[in-house]
């Protein structure tokens, strides 16, 4: 594999575990408990700018271009967009909002990575081995 693709492989697979992680911080807690926490709710927000930082590398790699025109229905530029959100505005977030995101749209979003990693690198492994 290519260094690019290898960097490119990197970066699903880290949005893929950020996937895994937001999914088991907000199946331990009922989404009453979620919006009265801390912990769960920082939990989420933390792996949304990672998951954000992460697209943004697709987003600006020369050759990420191509996985974006292959996975048109992934909002690339949206979830690059909610680290700058999540990050300079965390006060001002809606919790509703990050439960939804975390409950409903990051699961279609982990089936749609899982699907990149078996069409464009051959593989159902998200495990990182850097």
């Amino acid at each position: 594999m290519s260094k690019k693709a290898k960097d490119e492989s990197l970066w699903i697979k880290r949005m893929v575990n950020a996937c895994r992680k937001i999914r088991g911080y907000t199946s331990a807690v009922s989404k009453e408990e979620f919006l009265k926490g801390e912990v769960d709710y920082d939990a989420v927000c933390m792996q949304l700018i990672h998951l954000a930082e992460q697209a943004h590398k697709v987003l600006t790699d020369t050759s990420g271009k191509l996985l974006i025109l292959d996975f048109e229905n992934i909002p690339w530029n949206d979830i690059a967009r909610q680290r700058h959100k999540v990050a300079h505005w965390y006060e001002s977030a809606k919790p509703e909002r990050i439960w939804a995101t975390a409950t409903a749209d990051i699961l279609l979003l982990e089936d749609d990575l899982m699907q990149i990693l078996k069409t464009r690198f051959g593989t159902d492994d998200s495990s990182i081995d850097e």
